[in-house]
Order: structure tokens, then sequence, then C-alpha cells
């Protein structure tokens, strides 16, 4: 999961540092976009845990991850959070 951390903070670094951070905060069908993927995401999380409960199924004490899967997922958690571009934005030159 940390690897797709990585990638997304790395992603969202590169594209400050060429300008395009600055160009997505100022279009606001870019934030928009951001939100709304942000929003799926949350969507199918939520869904995700409706369902095991309602078919009485507990989570698990300890999460576990495929070596595939996991850094996908911290990936997509990190890249549809629209904070890390508004925290990289203002700290950039």
């Amino acid at each position: 999961m940390a690897l797709g951390v990585a990638a997304a903070t790395f992603m969202w670094s590169s594209l400050t540092v060429m300008g395009l951070g600055a160009i997505l905060a100022s279009v606001v069908w870019a934030q928009a976009a951001i939100r709304l993927g942000a929003g799926i995401y949350l969507l199918w999380l939520g869904l995700g845990m409706i369902r095991s409960s309602l078919f009485g199924q507990t989570a698990p004490a300890r999460i576990s991850l495929s070596r595939k899967s996991a850094p996908a997922k911290g990936f997509i958690a990190s890249a549809t959070n629209p904070k890390a571009l508004a925290f990289l934005v203002a700290h950039s030159p």
C-alpha cells in the first residue's frame, strides 16, 4: 500500500513542479472531476461496508491485501485526494 501512496504523491508532486497543479487548481471542471472520482471511490467503499453488514459479514481483525492489490488501493486512495493537490500548490513557489 505504501508503494501506491508514494507513487500518487510522486504524481501530484511532478504535476505541481511542471505547473500543472496550478492549472488544475484554477480549472473548475478539473477540480470537479477529481472530486467526482474521489466521491465515487468513497461511495464504492461505503456500499461495500453496507453490503457486508447486511449479509452478516464482519470485517476481519486484520485486513489482508495481496501484493498486487495493495499498491493499487494505496494509489487510488491518494490520487483521488484533492487535499494533496491543494497542499502542494499552496507550498510551491
